[in-house]
């Protein structure tokens, strides 16, 4: 199960290309939200994403929003 700031590789929003997407949001235990570089935001499952191997710490710029 992925958690914020992992970063995945997902298809693009072409459904082309495999980039590199931070997870913004969990949404339920099979899909997530995730951002790419170039600001597009998708829904992806969790089941046509592959861990990138590291994560980034966004989780407290995300709560710092109110």
């Amino acid at each position: 199960m992925y958690k914020v700031g992992d970063v995945v590789l997902a298809k693009n929003k072409e459904q082309r290309k495999i980039v590199p997407a931070v997870v913004v949001k969990v949404d339920r235990e099979w899909s997530v939200n995730v951002l790419f570089k170039d600001g597009e935001v998708g829904f992806r499952n969790q089941d046509k994403i592959k861990p990138a191997g590291y994560s980034i710490g966004i989780q407290s710029v995300l709560d710092s929003i109110r």
